[in-house]
């Protein structure tokens, strides 16, 4: 993106990216068989509250076909909801392992993704 006031938060962004991206490929290469996904997995910032149990019950089996690629997660100060194409935070995900897969390896695709938007950017969020 474009330099700015902008860059140190970015740089912690890629370093968050890279340390989830990190824990998640060690996770995977010791618990899974090759093509074998979790059925859901749940990403936490380290700076979230939990006032009650997460009920699993109350989305969609992410092993439908209709449901694999699916992503929850919150607006800021928002309940959990399904955000096809509206902005969301990252401080937590719930999603299929499927998506989990590829969501979780934001940072190598943040370097290889060749998009004249992600250089025009003048911040985090577009």
């Amino acid at each position: 993106g474009q330099a700015g006031e902008s860059a140190p938060a970015l740089v912690n962004a890629l370093r968050r990216m890279w340390q989830t991206e990190t824990a998640w490929n060690a996770t995977v290469a010791g618990m899974l068989a090759p093509g074998e996904h979790y059925d859901r997995v749940l990403q936490v910032r380290d700076d979230i509250f939990w006032f009650q149990d997460l009920d699993l019950s109350s989305f969609p089996d992410p092993r439908l076909k209709q449901d694999a690629d699916v992503v929850y997660s919150a607006d800021i100060s928002g309940l959990c909801a399904i955000k096809p194409r509206g902005k969301s935070t990252d401080r937590v995900f719930l999603t299929s392992g499927q998506a989990a897969d590829r969501l979780l390896r934001m940072y190598t695709t943040y370097f290889q993704l060749r998009d004249p938007r992600i250089d025009a950017s003048r911040n985090l969020e577009g």
